[in-house]
């Protein structure tokens, strides 16, 4: 089964996910769509999770800078 996956993941980046589904059973081709549903909402988490972590740390620079500017230092960009 793990096989199987691998190949539809190989196949699904080339553009040939419906040549593979086709010659797969209907229970098969169920299993494989809910694996790579949970694949791709996992792969929203981790996005999600870098792009707030990139937010905090730009507000964090922003913040520190301003803080500086107020206390009459000077921080590099």
């Amino acid at each position: 089964m793990k096989k199987r996956i691998l190949s539809f993941l190989i196949l699904s980046l080339s553009g040939s996910v419906t040549a593979f589904e086709q010659n797969q059973p209907p229970a098969e081709r169920d299993l494989v769509r809910q694996k790579m549903l949970e694949v791709r909402k996992r792969q929203e988490v981790v996005r999600a999770r870098y792009r707030a972590e990139q937010v905090a740390r730009k507000l964090k620079k922003e913040v520190d800078r301003k803080a500086a500017m107020r206390r009459g230092e000077t921080l590099g960009k």
